[in-house]
């Protein structure tokens, strides 16, 4: 959807991106690269493997790890905003 032409939606996507950047902002610098490589360079678990020294499946383990954390953090903020409003 387009949300430029919604002024509520906007400021609601802005602050999830702001909950966002401050939830990668908490984790491990090899965590971030994870995702950076994944999402930011749609690389694959294997390519991310082979550039960190890691093997694919630890790669995977660890994105796991690593969304459902964000997903939990922001779940959490998202539930004390909601308490808030």
């Amino acid at each position: 959807s387009d949300e430029r032409g919604d002024p509520a939606a906007e400021t609601e996507h802005r602050a999830s991106l702001d909950l966002l950047r401050q939830a990668v902002g908490q984790l491990t610098d090899r965590d971030r690269t994870i995702l950076q490589l994944r999402y930011g360079e749609s690389r694959s678990f294997h390519e991310v493997g082979r550039m960190l020294g890691l093997s694919e499946s630890r790669v995977c383990q660890i994105h796991t790890k690593v969304v459902l954390r964000l997903r939990g953090h922001l779940m959490k903020k998202a539930g004390e905003i909601t308490l808030d409003a």
